[in-house]
């Protein structure tokens, strides 16, 4: 059995979430969020993801940029690893750019 290898918790969920390729064709895809820890998350979608590609992921609440770190088969789609870099609380944001604007 393999060690488990990862330092930070990681909390399983199945949502629905936004992800857009932010290079070549600019994809935007609807995917599964299958677990996530405070510096990735992992996705299960029905097309592969170019390793190295940089995303934005969202939900309702939150917007988060990140890099694909690995895609591998899953049964009939594809689970991929993106490796978090900026985490926006969306309401967060909102206020700011409000106050900023008036």
């Amino acid at each position: 059995m393999a060690e488990e290898r990862r330092g930070l918790q990681r909390y399983s969920v199945n949502e629905q979430i936004a992800l857009e390729i932010l290079s070549g064709e600019r994809l935007r895809i609807q995917a599964f969020l299958k677990n996530y820890s405070a510096k990735g998350l992992c996705v299960f979608l029905d097309r592969a993801l170019p390793v190295g590609s940089p995303v934005s992921l969202r939900t309702a609440e939150v917007l988060m940029l990140g890099e694909v770190v690995w895609c591998q088969r899953a049964g009939d789609g594809y689970e991929a690893g993106i490796e978090l870099e900026h985490t926006l609380d969306i309401h967060e944001l909102r206020s700011q750019i409000e106050d900023f604007s008036s």
